[in-house]
């Protein structure tokens, strides 16, 4: 693996914890409402929704995970 793509990949693994861990604190307010949820419900909803998108980017940019011409994995 490429070192450039080793440092998106963790860019990416590192973004989820960064939204989660790190940011909660400075969004944990109920005002501004979205349908009747508060701001940290939305927040924490749309973390999990993209922590699902970037491990789905680097799984599918993993040269690991990538089929050889055997069709073997």
């Amino acid at each position: 693996m490429t070192r450039k793509l080793h440092r998106i990949h963790l860019g990416l693994a590192a973004l989820p914890f960064v939204l989660m861990l790190v940011c909660t604190p400075f969004v944990n307010r109920t005002t501004p409402t979205f349908a009747g949820f508060p701001f940290l419900l939305i927040w924490i909803v749309v973390s999990v929704l993209l922590t699902s998108v970037c491990m789905a980017i680097v799984y599918r940019t993993d040269p690991a995970n990538s089929v050889d011409e055997e069709g073997e994995a």
